[in-house]
């Protein structure tokens, strides 16, 4: 690259030119650039050379949150104004700014602890207000999580609801989860050492964060806010790292909330925005109560006191895999005795997840964030008929998405640029793989991993149930797994590349679940060069094989070994909702 000559530090121009040398910057090739540079504080040259290295280097990131986290660095972002650092008061936040050619070393390694390690974690507090002063309800500490991200998928019964009023939020991840899976699983970007980019959309564009495992967490090491069912820090994760990753957001973006602030009370209480926030698209809202309100994220408005307007609209769209959404504002029990709809009167709303619709019983089948397994007061899951809701007790509003259809079933065939021995790559260099699925018109998800063979991770960058997304209109997607160059002499080995159709392995019951089914078992061949002491890596064809990205679960929950937390017996009062904006609070 010769705009590396323009570069004025030489130590930095030797480490660009090393790291590009394969055509690409990889998260760890710019986490190591910036942290290099870090060293001593950022000069005005330095910063002057991060800037070129950044404005030729657009197209070389490994991938758009690299390219965007790297920006967020070395120009700007509004959530580089604060290091929050988990303080429980606003007198424990520090100051940090934007970069500059007087960046001290100190605020240049929190600036790359923000954006590459999540190392800026929210403040760990619920209820109170820090913008007027009032003291928080409730303060927690952090501590690191040992969970695995995924366990069996994610499904609308992973998500308990703990102690913070956003009930909007995780009923939108549980009805997501529901309905299609992969909005999920792609909103998490895992980068190999115990942190996380994840993806949001705000605005039309795409917007990233980076959160580690630390959770928020109560007496007895439990996961204060939501998480799996039993508050185990080594349990499953989405849930807590998707809602954390959320108040972070918060302080990058404006999604509707009072302030900027990477804190948890501020994002309790909201409508059905993270619908879109999460998957991208489009929700419109039915009323039975309210005429309009202020949603700066919904695409439509509808109202009609009369139940049976909207009925089939809304029975239409779950079949056709929207996404649902509920928020009403009375309580109902029942056959049982236990409460379905939990609002206390007169103290404010709370939101589930619309799951779908039961012909059957001509009811709609709900579920409570607070999750649970139904020991408790509530019934975590419920049918209802839409009179029980669209009344003028209840004000059912439902927001639902735009249809996501359900996910077709295609078949996937990998090949590669070195099908044989003569093409084989030469050890150091890089095999890439052409992973080609059988037809388009929807998005679809498929994980990969390299299988050791003879050849093992110590000859080539392995990948771990990676995620590979094509988009509607896509066919064929590329993936580049760099060799290792050693001076061993050794002879012909091979790996193998495996697609899964979910990042987990089995499911509940034992059986293989996301098992290989689109594996190229020709061998990437390690051929050995007798003159030069290196080795060449080649493969032959791929195999097809067929994957269905959206599989049925069978789920089954242990027992919650002690009653659900005292908070969420009741409602938060909704101070707005005279205002004519209905927001959720409901712990």
């Amino acid at each position: 690259m010769t705009w590396t000559v323009n570069l004025s530090n030489s130590s930095l121009n030797s480490l660009v030119s090393s790291s590009i040398a394969d055509g690409s910057y990889s998260y760890q090739e710019v986490l190591n650039l910036l942290n290099t540079v870090a060293v001593g504080g950022i000069t005005l040259s330095e910063w002057t050379d991060l800037k070129t290295v950044y404005t030729n280097s657009t197209s070389l990131f490994a991938s758009d949150y690299v390219k965007t986290i790297t920006y967020n660095v070395v120009y700007e972002n509004p959530a580089n104004k604060y290091w929050w650092d988990g303080a429980k008061t606003m007198a424990g936040v520090a100051l940090l700014g934007n970069m500059s050619g007087t960046t001290t070393q100190v605020n240049a390694e929190r600036l790359i602890a923000k954006w590459f390690l999540g190392q800026d974690v929210p403040m760990p507090i619920s209820g109170g207000d820090t913008a007027t002063g009032k003291t928080s309800t409730a303060t927690f500490d952090y501590s690191f999580a040992t969970g695995q991200l995924f366990l069996n998928g994610a499904v609308a019964s992973d998500v308990n609801q703990g102690a913070l009023g956003d009930c909007y939020l995780v009923a939108s991840m549980g009805a997501i989860a529901n309905t299609k899976t992969s909005f999920i699983y792609n909103s998490f970007i895992d980068n190999g050492n115990g942190s996380y980019g994840v993806k949001f959309y705000v605005n039309g564009s795409t917007v990233y964060t980076t959160i580690n495992k630390e959770i928020a967490v109560r007496s007895g090491n439990k996961i204060a806010f939501s998480g799996n069912i039993t508050d185990d820090l080594g349990g499953e994760l989405w849930v807590s790292l998707l809602e954390k990753a959320y108040v972070q957001l918060n302080a990058q973006s404006n999604i509707d909330q009072t302030s900027f602030e990477n804190s948890y009370q501020a994002i309790s209480g909201g409508l059905a925005s993270p619908i879109k926030h999460i998957s991208g698209i489009n929700y419109k809202y039915y009323s039975s109560e309210f005429t309009s309100f202020s949603d700066s994220f919904d695409s439509g408005f509808y109202h009609s006191a009369n139940a049976n307007t909207y009925k089939k609209t809304i029975i239409d769209a779950l079949n056709k895999g929207a996404i649902g959404w509920l928020g009403t504002w009375g309580w109902s029990k029942g056959a049982n005795g236990k409460l379905n709809f939990i609002s206390e009167p007169g103290k404010g709303g709370h939101a589930y997840m619309l799951l779908g619709y039961n012909s059957a019983t001509d009811k709609f089948i709900i579920r409570n964030p607070w999750g649970g397994d139904g020991s408790s007061s509530w019934n975590p899951q419920f049918e209802a008929s839409i009179e029980e809701f669209w009344n003028s007790s209840q004000m059912g509003l439902v927001a639902l998405s735009d249809a996501t259809l359900a996910d077709p079933v295609y078949s996937y065939t990998i090949t590669s640029n070195a099908s044989n021995t003569a093409n084989a790559v030469t050890e150091g260099g890089s095999v890439t793989f052409t992973i080609t699925r059988s037809g388009s018109g929807a998005a679809s998800t498929v994980f990969l991993s390299t299988t050791p063979g003879s050849a093992d991770a110590s000859d080539y960058q392995a990948l771990t149930k990676s995620a590979l997304s094509f988009a509607a209109n896509e066919t064929a997607k590329t993936v580049t797994v760099k060799t290792l160059a050693d001076s061993l002499t050794e002879g012909v080995e091979n790996f193998k590349l495996d697609l899964f159709k979910a990042p987990h392995g089995h499911n509940r019951r034992g059986r293989r679940h996301g098992a290989r089914q689109g594996r190229d078992r020709s061998n990437l061949q390690l051929r050995h060069l007798v003159r030069c002491g290196k080795a060449k890596f080649g493969c032959g064809g791929g195999r097809q094989g067929h994957l269905h990205d959206h599989p049925q679960r069978h789920r089954r929950r242990v027992h919650r070994v002690s009653e659900r937390r005292a908070w969420n017996s009741r409602c938060d009062r909704l101070p707005e909702l005279q205002q004519g904006r209905p927001e959720f609070r409901g712990v």
